[in-house]
């Protein structure tokens, strides 16, 4: 009986991985596609449905898009990116414009919190307006992305964990550029209403689903192999009892008074009274507090 339960869990462990890494590679064969996808709408790129505000430069550049009037912004102040990463960094960018604005920052932050920052630079650009804020943070070694408005809905907080999971690793070989590249086109894929790769949530699910298959094997093998206690009906019932009593005497040792005086009524009554008293306040802040995001280090 355990050799079958034994082939049994192992049967639903072999399924849940080849499940797991089965629906890993279609998302990834879905993300992968994608790059075709990017390149043929890198057509509303054009001079007619973007102005730029300043030239590129390896600081900052400010371009619009004049179809969508959102802007894209890169603040490059630690200067990580290079010459090679704005053609196709901002091709992505555009593109992600037509949801929100699309903001690159690189920056040395002597802050601890780096979601607060990233809300700030974001906020002091863009207000609660819809967008992203993609953040290196060369002071903490954490990329970062902040999302707000009407763009959170589609990539939440629980993506932006995911998408920096995905690309840490480029930043981690200091290939800034592409870290930000692949970052922005994962939020482009979202919002096309397809899968981005989320092999944590994968491995999770396949390290919880094992864990499970054991406990229950276990439970089951230890609820047929107790042994069970008889109830105690049945154990009188197949008892072999004697009783054997002989020379019984009764002997009185003593004798104790005990005193019941009469029962006794009592009334009363109390008096009570009511007091009131009152108060009230009214206490209001003002914040800017909106967003949310998620991030990684490297």
């Amino acid at each position: 009986m355990r050799k079958i339960l034994y082939f049994l869990n192992l049967i639903i462990i072999i399924v849940t991985i080849t499940f797991t890494f089965t629906t890993n590679i279609a998302y990834g064969s879905n993300t992968y596609n994608h790059n075709s996808v990017i390149n043929d709408i890198s057509g509303i790129n054009t001079i007619n449905d973007v102005t730029k505000n300043s030239t590129i430069s390896s600081m900052a550049t400010s371009t619009k898009n004049t179809q969508s009037g959102y802007t894209i912004l890169i603040e490059d102040d630690q200067d990580l990116l290079k010459d090679s990463d704005y053609a196709e960094l901002t091709s992505i960018m555009t593109s992600l414009s037509k949801y929100g604005n699309v903001y690159f920052k690189s920056t040395k932050l002597h802050t601890k919190n780096v979601s607060r920052s990233a809300h700030d630079f974001y906020y002091g650009k863009f207000g609660s307006d819809s967008g992203c804020l993609f953040l290196i943070d060369m002071g903490n070694r954490e990329i970062y992305i902040h999302v707000d408005g009407e763009f959170r809905k589609t990539v939440t907080d629980r993506k932006c964990l995911t998408i920096t999971d995905n690309v840490y690793k480029f930043a981690s070989r200091r290939e800034y550029g592409m870290c930000a590249t692949k970052a922005f086109k994962q939020m482009y894929i979202l919002f096309e209403g397809e899968h981005i790769p989320e092999p944590m949530k994968y491995t999770t699910s396949a390290l919880v689903s094992i864990v499970i298959g054991f406990l229950i094997t276990f439970m089951y093998i230890f609820s047929k192999s107790r042994v069970k206690m008889a109830p105690t009906r049945e154990i009188l019932k197949k008892a072999i009892i004697h009783f054997n009593v002989s020379n019984f005497k009764g002997e009185k040792t003593g004798e104790r008074k005990v005193y019941n005086p009469p029962s006794s009524s009592s009334g009363g009554s109390s008096f009570g009274g009511h007091g009131s008293g009152g108060g009230g306040g009214h206490s209001s802040h003002s914040s800017h507090s909106s967003g949310g995001g998620g991030g990684h280090s490297f």
